[in-house]
């Protein structure tokens, strides 16, 4: 219950929009933008540099926040494993500051069934506010059934946008 309470700030922020714009047996693309009043710079190194703040580490192997990363060195969101292993969930294949971070891969259960997966963060400024727009391309074999999970993947993802949003207010008003 308490976990639920931690949440309900998160709904209470600005709106997120999100949906599911395509769902077949063989793809999906999910779409969900936000409206923050920070600069892009801002929020881009937030994406970046804080990822292991704002990101739900109950959507990772680990369960431990403090070991997931966006890596731009190694290119990729990496997370470390206790035992001395580690999980490269997404290549970066696209890196340009305050406007586009661009991986590929499976997220979650999507890595052990071999999709083709675009994760695309694009930040627009206009007016001292940044619209991040959150765009996720999946495709794959049909007896997937890609369709069965596109509505809970856009939740998670929906989920991750308010944190990141949060975390940026708050990262704003501490400067």
């Amino acid at each position: 219950m308490s976990r639920c309470l931690y949440l309900l700030p998160l709904f209470l922020l600005a709106p997120v929009s999100a949906e599911v714009k395509v769902a077949s047996a063989t793809g999906f693309q999910t779409v969900t933008t936000c409206t923050i009043d920070v600069s892009a710079d801002l929020a881009y190194q937030t994406l970046i540099h804080d990822f292991s703040t704002w990101y739900d580490a109950s959507h990772s192997y680990s369960g431990q926040p403090k070991n997931l990363s966006l890596d731009l060195e190694k290119a990729c969101m990496l997370e470390r494993l206790p035992d001395g292993g580690y999980v490269r969930h997404m290549e970066i294949v696209y890196h340009q500051p305050d406007k586009m971070l661009r991986m590929t891969g499976g997220l979650g259960p999507l890595q052990g069934m071999g999709v083709a997966g675009a994760l695309s963060f694009a930040f627009s400024e206009t007016d001292g506010k940044t619209t991040v727009t959150l765009t996720y391309n999946v495709s794959g074999a049909d007896f997937l059934q890609l369709d069965k999970i596109a509505a809970p993947v856009d939740g998670v993802l929906t989920s991750q946008l308010k944190r990141f949003e949060a975390h940026c207010r708050k990262v704003n008003q501490a400067k």
